[in-house]
């Protein structure tokens, strides 16, 4: 499905950044991106999901790309 395979490409696309960032010793956590990347989604959110399924739709996403990049 379409779903499906956006996310594979966005994994992919993730363990590429994920190198770069420990050749840089760049930190995976972003804590200002993520909040701002909330504030957007809220800002958009039309339903069906509520503030907080988006939410935690978004945040379990978030948390396994960055299992990825780890």
């Amino acid at each position: 499905s379409r779903g499906l395979g956006d996310v594979y490409k966005r994994q992919k696309l993730v363990m590429e950044v994920g190198k770069i960032k420990q050749k840089e010793q760049i930190e995976v956590l972003d804590k200002d991106r993520e909040a701002a990347l909330m504030k957007r989604l809220s800002e958009h959110n039309t339903g069906p999901l509520d503030e907080e399924m988006l939410q935690d739709l978004f945040l379990s996403i978030i948390n396994i790309l960055k299992r990825l990049q780890a």
